[in-house]
């Protein structure tokens, strides 16, 4: 894997890929086993450094479910055709033939070895044994369009391509080098950018209970509500951590979450600790529960229903003292505590931010760019892939099929344009 880039003997390339991360990598491999020079161009010492990280490390590619349906955006039918064309087999033999074998966890397709690392680095060596060149240490300043390709200005000087491929990624994990600066480049070049928010990411409370409880998870059904209505409803794994709540189910809502709304006070989170149940079984639950308990402290009764901890938290938000025996109750006190037992309201001030996010929603508007080449429709010889664009997925495994599907299709098409190898020439590597 390279660490820093050897100024190159000609800077001008038939493509030149901004950015190293998964998508990049692909759409380089692609065209350089067809035979097209290839340049990659990545700021941080080390290409693939978000990739190699991907949920803590394991390096989830995708899940058993996989589908256009899971991904979201302002035209969500738009990833079907990539996802078509680059599928779960697809991916599965493409990283076999990478020597890197995927196995399923849970829903999840990762390496057999359970290591980001490994995926990232069989990406990277395949891309530089297939020709192209990886040019780290690298700061891209200023992207140009000229009637014969592109003129891209870097630190490290000028390079010419014919064709350029955007794959800078979003700004989530600014401490692993991630910036806005891809955007900042689309909107030079004139394509519109819907404007980034953090996705995948945890979310903060008014209420300071929460974080009274931290290592505590419940599987839940959480909503997310502004002004009363209803924005997105996810079901699964709600953690408690001392700072806010995450988990699969938050993280499915995160990306609606507005932060001017949320310092107005209007984002609620209602959470419901029996998804499997009905309203009415609960109450029952719990009827019989207190009934069969009178002598005990309400905390100790419930303990039977829900987590000890949960149980004292909840009891003080339906103004219960947790020091109270169960026959010390009031009817309003049971009926409160029934309700928070099936919809807990919470007050959302803030996601986690950019640094905690493992995603990011908003980027280029997909309607400027061909769903099956990842070409601008305004700007020949331009491809954008991956994370640049506004399609983002409730869960990272799904984002990262997405970018490197989109980059696969985008190297396949720069490839189609490659010309042709002389008679006897050595086919690319596949």
């Amino acid at each position: 894997m390279p660490v820093k880039a050897d100024r190159p003997d000609s800077r001008s390339f038939d493509l030149v890929v901004a950015g190293a991360g998964p998508s990049g990598l692909m759409a380089a491999l692609q065209a350089a086993q067809a035979g097209l020079s290839v340049a990659v161009l990545e700021h941080n010492s080390l290409p693939a450094r978000k990739f190699a990280m991907l949920r803590r490390g394991q390096g989830s590619l995708s899940r058993s479910d996989i589908s256009h349906e899971h991904l979201r955006g302002r035209h969500e039918r738009f990833a079907s055709d990539a996802l078509e064309a680059f599928d779960l087999a697809a991916l599965r033999r493409f990283f076999r033939s990478l020597e890197v074998e995927l196995i399923e966890d849970e829903g999840r397709w990762l390496p057999a070895s359970k290591s980001g690392v490994d995926a990232a680095v069989a990406l990277v060596v395949a891309a530089e044994h297939a020709g192209a060149k990886i040019h780290c240490d690298t700061n891209i300043l200023r992207v140009n369009a000229k009637p014969d390709g592109f003129d891209v200005q870097t630190t490290r000087g000028d390079y010419h391509a014919r064709h350029l491929v955007l794959a800078l990624g979003g700004p989530h994990f600014p401490q692993l080098g991630a910036t806005e600066s891809g955007f900042r480049f689309a909107r030079h070049l004139g394509l519109a950018v819907e404007p980034p928010r953090p996705a995948l990411v945890g979310l903060r409370t008014r209420e300071i209970w929460p974080f009274r409880l931290p290592g505590l998870w419940m599987e839940c059904r959480a909503r997310l509500m502004q002004e009363g209505r209803l924005l997105r409803e996810a079901e699964g794994l709600v953690l408690f951590t001392a700072g806010a709540l995450v988990g699969p189910a938050i993280a499915a809502l995160s990306r609606d979450v507005d932060e001017e709304a949320c310092a107005r006070g209007e984002v609620s989170l209602r959470l419901n600790f029996y998804p499997e149940l009905g309203l009415e079984d609960v109450a029952q639950w719990l009827f019989r529960t207190l009934g069969q308990h009178t002598r005990m402290l309400a905390p100790d009764a419930l303990d039977r229903m829900l987590p000890r901890r949960l149980a004292v938290e909840l009891c003080r938000a339906a103004d219960i003292n947790p020091r109270w025996r169960v026959n010390r109750l009031s009817e309003s006190q049971r009926k409160r505590l029934e309700g928070l037992l099936t919809d807990t309201g919470l007050t959302v001030t803030e996601s986690l931010g950019w640094r905690a996010a493992e995603g990011s929603r908003g980027g280029v508007n997909v309607r400027e760019v061909n769903p099956r080449t990842f070409e601008s429709r305004s700007i020949a010889g331009l491809h954008v892939v991956g994370e640049m664009l506004d399609v983002d997925a409730p869960s990272a495994e799904v984002n990262m099929h997405f970018a490197l599907a989109s980059g696969w299709c985008a190297g396949t098409a720069l490839a189609a344009k490659a010309p042709r190898k002389r008679k006897g020439a050595k086919a690319p590597r596949r």
